[in-house]
């Protein structure tokens, strides 16, 4: 929608639990079964090794993804919410960071 350079990486929510998050490694394959969106495999590989750790050995450290993926996820709205602010500005010229709701943003159009 806005083309950001940060992507969402892919999360196994279903899969978390103390005993998983806490493990020092767990099953990618496990893991990957628990995803309910349409993601392949690779995608959620891809997303291991974007952490940091190495997918081709079968296992990864939940708690540390986790941490890698909450960091992401700050900076994906980041950048989003830069964009959006832009394309407000741009488009209607209207700082969004002056109004508090959407209601009040609609009243400023």
């Amino acid at each position: 929608m806005f083309d950001l350079k940060t992507q969402k990486e892919v999360y196994p929510y279903e899969f978390c639990n103390e005993e998983t998050m806490f493990a020092d490694s767990v099953s990618i394959k496990d893991a990957y079964e628990t995803i309910k969106e349409k993601h392949s495999l690779q995608e959620f590989e891809d997303s291991i090794r974007a952490s940091g750790q190495d997918p081709s050995t079968g296992v990864f450290n939940l708690f540390n993804f986790t941490e890698f993926y909450c960091k992401r996820d700050v900076e994906v709205l980041s950048e989003s919410f830069v964009k959006f602010r832009e394309n407000l500005k741009k488009e209607f010229d209207i700082e969004v960071v002056d109004v508090l709701t959407l209601s009040s943003l609609a009243v400023k159009y």
